[in-house]
């Protein structure tokens, strides 16, 4: 076999420089404002649509991984997955990718702020995505234009809007260089060099993204055994192929190993059966194309992982003559006589067996997608993800088997570039003069334009409320000159959505100090977070500021004023009065806050994290039955008049309760290990008598003997919207059972009623 045409490298850097250009034109937005800003979600895919308030939050996300990583790898590299969110959990990196293959070739940038160094990163993987897709297709074709069309097409597939707030999932423009280095390295004599190069690409390719990483490891032997039928490479060629495959997996085994041991575990500790289905018919419909010409004239934007439509009917071109065994066996190196009918490209025949790879990469990443199960006449065939599932560790833990599109949309346009040579070979071959550059000028140009209008060029909306936040900088600037301790932001709501808005913010401002954070926000959090995050719903009270202070050794509230209501601001001037907390700092924006008794400085935190049964609660107190007389005490509860009721049913609302504890004994009812704790029973009833709702809530407090203690609840659950009567008691949890504790219950009317019917 002869060696490939070697490309020009003038016309080469040429086409990259442009192509980089190309990248940061096409995210001009981002790029001009220079991290002050990032993607307005809600104006690029609507109000209403459902990852909205979580594209913002996993961008500060990442953007916070990117630059923790840094800061760890530069400071303390032991503690890289020890990061400063989730305090006092250990190991937080673990609630959320690494991303080390991104951070590790900006690392002479750690100088930026961390939205710099994201901006930076995005930009970045659009440029390799489309230099890399080049690179592969002017070895297949040899043609500068068909690379640069097929580069430029690489950033402007729909699933990289669709995946814009997932820096690690976009970061995945390494795998058309691996899928070249491998085909080089088969198809061509040996080279250290390419070996070398194919390990750290796919190196930093794997420690990206777990879900690229799986994409990657599982489909790359399917090419390697494509090439392998079609060309029968030497068995050095193939050694020096698996060699740096298997050294780069040995590499992510080792990193993965705190994933699995040694903290929160997100990707890789088992949680359950969280890999999905997906119908055929809605696996299809995210492939298919949404218009012929995909200019869109206005938002919202709903991209999902389609293919472009010219690029679709190119690939399917290049997979046609690639299975009619494309034309002659071509091996024509360098460019041919107009006369003979050949082309200038490598060798037909690589071009061949690359194209049958890449199929087969698409078959399996289509089957893939569909998850687990298929369902055929009634009866669920399981699939090679359910195999993966039980086989690969973490694997079952991919909950979106339908990003398995992400690589489909990596392959089509290496694809369509070889049907654009096929077509061009055709051509040729019945007389166009495509040798004539300038006859072929006007058939490049509309080609081109074909090509290039039917793939999404929306312009990005941005929204000016950038990171770090200049309000907070001052705040932010005295914190770090205080003595060291950890911090809890405030407010720190108990409303999913949002505290994944503010603690996604909290933890990029974090990266301006660095010190720990019982804040924070990731898909997976450990089990201590909701429970802080509870106790903390009681802030500023004595009994919360103490707790937390037990539980975590916070040194510092840091209370952004513009986030709270005034009567929350006056609960915090009251506990200075009071003597809970001491204000160690506050300008028009922010209040910075110590706890005033500096006594039991996480002397809880142990029991909190220790997963090992305990015989007494934190506060020393027996989990055995508590065996009261009848008439041990009564409750009284404060509930809202009207309670939301929002979409799909579902209620939830905070609820007052005031506990007389007539017995001698200390109720226990703090505690992260739920056995022996006395919980709030609820029952909502209906007007005709029937419940409605019950379920029970935690104290989150010890009710003290023969004292008067205040507590709050959260109430929720699915239910109608109507009258009701709440009735509140009081149970013990033993061994799984609800033992009553007898106490006189407390009654409330409510009604619940949508949203759009309050007055």
């Amino acid at each position: 076999m002869q060696p490939a045409a070697t490309a020009s490298p003038r016309t080469s850097l040429t086409c990259c420089i442009l192509l980089t250009a190309l990248a940061v034109l096409r995210l001009w937005p981002l790029a001009s404002c220079g991290g002050a800003c990032t993607v307005d979600f809600e104006a690029l895919k609507g109000a209403q649509a459902f990852s909205v308030h979580l594209d913002s939050a996993d961008t500060h996300l990442n953007t916070w991984i990117l630059a923790w990583v840094q800061h760890a790898l530069l400071t303390g590299p032991s503690d890289l997955f020890n990061a400063n969110i989730f305090h006092p959990a250990p190991g937080a990196l673990t609630a959320s990718e690494h991303m080390l293959g991104v951070a590790l070739p900006l690392l002479p940038l750690a100088g930026l702020d961390a939205a710099a160094l994201y901006q930076v990163a995005l930009i970045a993987s659009f440029a390799l995505t489309a230099i890399t897709t080049f690179a592969l297709v002017r070895w297949l074709t040899g043609s500068a234009w068909m690379s640069f069309l097929c580069g430029a097409t690489a950033i402007a597939m729909p699933w990289r809007i669709t995946e814009l707030s997932h820096l690690q999932l976009l970061s995945s423009g390494w795998v058309p260089l691996i899928w070249l280095l491998t085909g080089r390295l088969l198809l061509e004599p040996g080279s250290a060099t390419r070996s070398v190069s194919l390990f750290v690409a796919l190196s930093l390719q794997l420690l990206s993204s777990y879900y690229i990483a799986y994409f990657t490891a599982l489909t790359l032997p399917l090419l390697i055994a494509a090439l392998w039928i079609a060309a029968r490479p030497s068995r050095r060629n193939v050694a020096v192929t698996l060699l740096p495959f298997a050294a780069a997996l040995v590499l992510l085994a080792a990193v993965s190993v705190p994933y699995l041991t040694g903290g929160i575990g997100t990707e890789l500790t088992p949680k359950g059966k969280s890999l999905e289905s997906v119908a055929l018919s809605v696996a299809l419909g995210h492939l298919a194309p949404r218009h012929l010409f995909a200019w869109p004239t206005s938002m919202p934007l709903h991209a999902g992982y389609a293919l472009p439509s010219a690029i679709l009917l190119l690939a399917v071109v290049g997979i046609v003559f690639t299975i009619a065994g494309g034309g002659r066996r071509t091996r024509t190196v360098g460019r041919a006589p107009a006369s003979s009918g050949a082309i200038p490209a490598p060798d037909a025949a690589n071009a061949r067996a690359m194209a049958a790879g890449l199929l087969l990469i698409i078959i399996a990443a289509f089957v893939m997608s569909l998850g687990r199960h298929l369902a055929v006449a009634g009866t669920r065939v399981p699939l090679p993800a359910a195999w993966a599932a039980a086989l690969v560790p973490g694997f079952e833990n991919l909950r979106a088997p339908l990003r398995w599109g992400i690589i489909i949309s990596i392959a089509a346009p290496p694809l369509a570039g070889i049907g654009l040579w096929h077509l061009r070979s055709l051509l040729t071959r019945v007389g166009a003069q495509a040798e004539n550059k300038t006859a072929r000028m006007p058939a490049v140009v509309l080609v081109s334009g074909l090509v290039l209008a039917t793939c999404l060029w929306t312009p990005l909306p941005t929204t000016g409320h950038g990171l770090p936040d200049e309000r907070d900088i001052n705040a932010h600037e005295a914190l770090k000159a205080m003595p060291e301790g950890p911090v809890a932001k405030v407010p720190w709501p108990l409303q999913a959505d949002y505290d994944a808005t503010l603690a996604a913010r909290y933890m990029v401002a974090a990266t301006s100090h660095w010190r720990p954070l019982l804040n924070g926000y990731s898909a997976y959090v450990p089990s201590s977070y909701d429970f802080l995050r509870r106790i903390a719903f009681g802030l500023p009270g004595p009994g919360a500021v103490a707790h937390l202070r037990r539980l975590t050794g916070v040194e510092y509230f840091v209370v952004h004023k513009r986030d709270m209501l005034p009567a929350e601001l006056v609960s915090w001037d009251r506990a200075v009065f009071a003597g809970t907390v001491v204000t160690v700092y506050e300008d028009g924006d922010t209040r910075i806050y110590a706890p005033a008794d500096g006594s039991g400085d996480g002397e809880w935190t142990d029991m909190l994290l220790s997963a090992r049964p305990r015989p007494t609660t934190f506060a020393g107190l027996q989990r055995t039955a508590l065996a009261l007389p009848e008439g041990s005490g009564q409750l009284r509860v404060s509930a809202p008049r009207v309670i939301d009721l929002f979409d799909g049913g579902w209620m939830k609302t905070a609820v007052r309760l005031t506990i007389e504890n007539f017995s001698a004994k200390t109720w226990p009812g703090l505690d992260i290990q739920t056995d022996g704790l006395v919980e709030a029973r609820y029952t909502l009833e209906s007007r005709n008598g029937e419940t409605a709702l019950r379920a029970t809530a935690p104290l989150y407090t010890d009710v003290a003997a023969s004292s008067t203690t205040q507590a709050t609840i959260i109430v929720e659950g699915h239910i109608s919207a109507g009258d009701y009567s709440l009735i509140v008691d009081l149970v013990q949890r033993l061994a799984g059972a609800q033992q009553p504790v007898p106490v006189k219950p407390a009654i409330g009317a409510v009604r619940i009623a949508p949203r759009t019917e309050r007055r």
